[in-house]
């Protein structure tokens, strides 16, 4: 059997796309939109090599034998340490799919190690000098092949918490003095703070304001409804979710801490989902961050799965 690997070619979106469908139907059916996996289109496959700020996104597929037998997506990406890494990384925001595929009849070949394996040897060319995956804790042949690769598990991680939102929310005592209002664009000072005070482990330019705006600004804005909580007048915390159900980063200032002003600002969150219809709820937040997890889980969130990034220096 003979592997090869070619750069991604325009005109091959159909072909990517087929591979993807085939290679995530398990996880499309099992997980679905709201863990970031559904069926993509052809026309979807152009976006994931755009540049975004910093990043460089490359798709690489692989044959078998002359057949197309899967694919990598991955991208290079600054670190805070200002040297670069090359993550296989999803192909839309959220926890999400499609970092390495390969067709079900052709797995256990070798396809996959040769995928990453070509990726982290071109990447090095450019300076990269580290490599990174992603895998959830269920998710075993992924872990099996980063270990197989030399990939060493990090000890953080991400704590994945799901809640069945057709069920009654628990009962909470709400802090009075905390008023709940939709998002307006003269609150993004207010957020750029949040953010950078609440997430210290995000790369410094994630917490400018011009990055902020236009998260909250764009056409087509990642959150369907963005709520901030005011306390004593000033703009102290912000929770949105997705049309999926996918709730985003979040946070209340570390100096209003303790106050009850986070859980009735999630209590609110939670009921103006059910409001809109949405079945289930999704949160991921870093091992790092305990007082989020107990959070969710006194309202009812399962936090049983993780997803966690695997490492190699190149």
């Amino acid at each position: 059997m003979k592997i090869e690997v070619e750069p991604f070619r325009a005109g091959q979106d159909e072909l990517v796309c087929a591979v993807h469908n085939a290679a995530f139907r398990y996880w499309i059916e099992k997980c679905g939109p709201l863990y970031g996996y559904h069926a993509m289109k052809p026309a979807e496959i152009a976006g994931w090599t755009k540049a975004k700020a910093d990043l460089e996104g490359n798709i690489w597929v692989a044959y078998l034998d002359g057949k197309p037998a899967g694919y990598a997506c991955c991208q290079m990406e600054a670190e805070q340490d200002r040297t670069t890494a090359v993550r296989f990384t999803e192909t839309k925001e959220g926890p999400g799919q499609s970092k390495i595929a390969v067709l079900p009849e052709y797995r256990r070949k070798g396809v996959a190690s040769a995928l990453v394996n070509h990726a982290m040897k071109d990447y090095a060319r450019r300076g990269a000098t580290r490599a990174i995956m992603v895998a959830y804790s269920d998710n075993h042949d992924a872990s099996r092949l980063a270990e197989s690769l030399g990939f060493k598990k990090e000890d953080q991680f991400a704590v994945i918490g799901v809640l069945d939102l057709q069920r009654p929310l628990p009962p909470i005592q709400p802090n009075p003095e905390v008023n709940v209002r939709k998002l307006e664009q003269y609150d993004l000072e207010a957020i750029t703070t949040i953010i950078r005070e609440c997430r210290p482990d995000l790369h410094e330019s994630f917490s400018m304001f011009e990055q902020i705006k236009d998260f909250y600004t764009r056409p087509d804005p990642w959150a369907e409804i963005s709520l901030v909580a005011e306390y004593c007048g000033d703009v102290v915390g912000i929770m949105d979710f997705t049309s999926e159900g996918l709730i985003g980063i979040g946070g209340v200032l570390p100096r209003v801490q303790k106050l009850g002003i986070g859980s009735t600002l999630f209590h609110r969150l939670l009921a103006m989902m059910q409001a809109r219809g949405k079945k289930m709820a999704l949160v991921d937040t870093g091992s790092i961050y305990p007082d989020a997890i107990r959070m969710y889980e006194r309202f009812g969130f399962d936090t049983s799965r993780q997803q966690w990034d695997w490492t190699r220096r190149l």
